[in-house]
């Protein structure tokens, strides 16, 4: 089925799918966590920085939630195809707010952003703005 250079050329026409499903897992998989409290491992650091955000007017039950259905509502948008300029343009206007985490502590930067599974959380909103230049 792939000789002869078919593989590279079925992965150069398909490659744009492959990364948006890539990022839709992402989405998906860590958005979901995010519905069964406890066991995001960015939990904590999520509702720290969306109670800043918020100047503490959105209680931190709420503010994981809607997290939640973001998360997955872009993970969803980006697997289906479906408002995927809206999802697209949402996402480059709103970025995840766990990158604002940067600024509120001084010891957010050492603390998340490494090679860990908090890490991610603060590193995921720089690679859809990266992948535009393939577009």
């Amino acid at each position: 089925m792939f000789e002869n250079g078919h593989l590279t050329q079925w992965f150069t026409r398909n490659k744009l799918l492959l990364v948006r499903w890539s990022l839709a897992v992402s989405y998906l998989w860590f958005g979901m966590l995010k519905f069964f409290p406890g066991m995001s491992p960015a939990e904590e650091l999520a509702q720290a920085t969306i109670r800043a955000l918020s100047f503490g007017l959105i209680p931190d039950e709420l503010s994981i939630v809607l997290l939640a259905i973001w998360e997955v509502g872009l993970g969803l948008a980006l697997v289906s195809g479906w408002l995927l300029r809206f999802a697209s343009a949402c996402r480059y206007r709103a970025p995840d707010p766990d990158l604002y985490a940067l600024f509120f502590s001084r010891t957010s930067f050492h603390k998340y952003l490494g090679f860990t599974i908090v890490g991610q959380y603060i590193v995921k909103p720089g690679l859809p703005g990266g992948l535009r230049h393939f577009y």
